[in-house]
């Protein structure tokens, strides 16, 4: 009897946080199309290629090398 209150207790918990969630519009952030394939404007900070051309011309041994580069205290 014990387990089954604490299976509703739990159950009901779980429905109240989720019916929450969905009628308060909190949504999870997902990565996708918009932040991974369209372009945006990072003004003069450095980055990898990322043109079409750029990315055909790249040198792809130097891939570990530019990223470490790019990823200091300085940027």
């Amino acid at each position: 009897m014990k387990n089954h209150v604490l299976c509703s207790v739990a159950a009901a918990i779980a429905l109240s946080v989720y019916g929450a969630c969905v009628t308060g519009g909190i949504r999870p952030y997902v990565p996708g199309p918009p932040m991974i394939c369209h372009q945006f404007d990072i003004g003069s900070a450095a980055s990898l290629p990322g043109s079409e051309s750029e990315i055909n011309q790249y040198d792809r041994k130097n891939l570990v090398q530019d990223t470490l580069a790019l990823l200091t205290d300085k940027t």
